[in-house]
């Protein structure tokens, strides 16, 4: 009924209202659309998709100003780098005696073009402002296009009811607690609602209560007022309760559905080797595929990104083989994505390049960063 409502009133409404205002800087060639000012240890090289920006030993900045004319709420860079590589936007107010400013980071993996959205709500300030890439020490990056968005009165009522549908991904400490739904006021802040915990964002529990305790009392101020029997100014107040109840239980549930949706569609109907799990990836299918080849072992090397919570679970998929650290003594290495370990050309697993272990060979292979190493006896 809203959207219906929202989507009427949007073709009432004049252009100019109800379109998304934005600026936006582009950096490929011969579209450049902005004085643009390096500082600092920055190189630039211009390219067709974009101009690749470089420093040495120092850090670099990119900075131009923007007038007061504009007033995003959100905005996207798109930028892309062949090595994985950290780069900050920051944001400067000018014409005001505190000059605040702003920094947001960001992180390219890839090597392809990324979007890098992100919210300015309630950090942008009315007046001009600069505005600056900022690239650390020794990187280097091809920045394509900068966007600043500011969403029309439309969106800016939708965004935070189309947040309070958004659910968070089941986690370990779902099994304890659920943060809830939470508000966001633009399709950025929406769009990263729990990517950190606890989520920054307006609780919408918080924010449901308030608004119900405020029409409760309204609904029995006007009671009083119109001089309504006290038991239909009741009545009233419970079907708003049973409502918002409704409501709540609807969104909670919905939540808990779309975790037994994905775990199904992920990783119980999935094919075997395609499977992902949650926050553990392809690990279950890693684990499947090393167990015969320790089987025979009363203990294995084992060595995985981060020990939690993969040493825990190989402990319990492998019983009675017991992975650990004992490389001295253990002939079998088993190995989960661990881009900087190796077996040289000698046969000697290495680590950064460096050997650490007797002669041996790969036993079978999971992908790139996972596989099984045992010594020649």
């Amino acid at each position: 009924m809203i959207l219906l409502l929202t989507a009427v009133l949007s073709l009432m409404a004049p252009a100019s209202v109800i379109a998304m205002q934005s600026h936006r800087f582009e950096f490929g060639e011969e579209l450049i659309n902005a004085n643009w000012t390096g500082k600092g240890q920055l190189s630039m090289q211009k390219g067709k998709d974009g101009i690749l920006l470089q420093t040495g030993n120092g850090t670099g900045m990119l900075t131009t100003t923007v007038g007061a004319d504009i007033r995003p709420q959100s905005g996207v860079i798109i930028a892309a780098s062949g090595v994985p590589s950290r780069f900050y936007f920051s944001w400067t107010t000018l014409n005001e005696p505190q000059n605040r400013s702003f920094t947001l980071p960001f992180g390219l993996t890839t090597g392809a073009a990324e979007n890098q959205d992100f919210s300015l709500e309630g950090n942008w300030q009315t007046g001009s402002h600069e505005i600056a890439i900022i690239l650390p020490p020794h990187t280097a990056i091809v920045l394509m296009n900068i966007e600043l968005r500011d969403q029309n009165i439309f969106e800016q009522v939708l965004e935070p009811l189309r947040s309070f549908w958004v659910f968070d991904t089941y986690r370990p400490y779902s099994i304890n607690f659920v943060w809830g739904p939470q508000i966001g006021w633009n399709t950025a802040e929406r769009q990263h609602l729990f990517d950190v915990v606890p989520p920054v964002s307006l609780s919408g529990t918080l924010a449901m209560n308030v608004m119900l305790l405020v029409l409760m009392a309204a609904m029995y101020c006007i009671g009083v007022w119109r001089k309504t029997q006290k038991k239909q100014t009741l009545k009233r107040i419970g079907i708003l309760l049973l409502f918002v109840w409704i409501l709540f239980d609807a969104r909670m549930g919905s939540e808990f559905l779309s975790w037994v949706w994905t775990d199904h569609t992920t990783y119980i109907s999935a094919e075997h080797g395609q499977r992902q799990f949650r926050d553990r990836d392809a690990f279950y299918d890693f684990a499947d595929f090393a167990a015969p080849f320790v089987i025979d072992r009363e203990s294995y090397v084992f060595f995985a990104e981060y020990p939690w919570p993969y040493l825990g679970n190989m402990r319990y998929l492998t019983y009675p083989s017991i992975p650990g650290i004992d490389y001295l003594n253990d002939d079998t290495w088993v190995i989960y994505r661990r881009s900087d370990m190796g077996v040289d050309e000698l046969g000697q697993m290495t680590v950064d390049g460096e050997a650490v272990s007797p002669q041996g060979k790969i036993l079978g292979r999971f992908d790139d960063t996972s596989f099984i190493f045992r010594v020649s006896k």
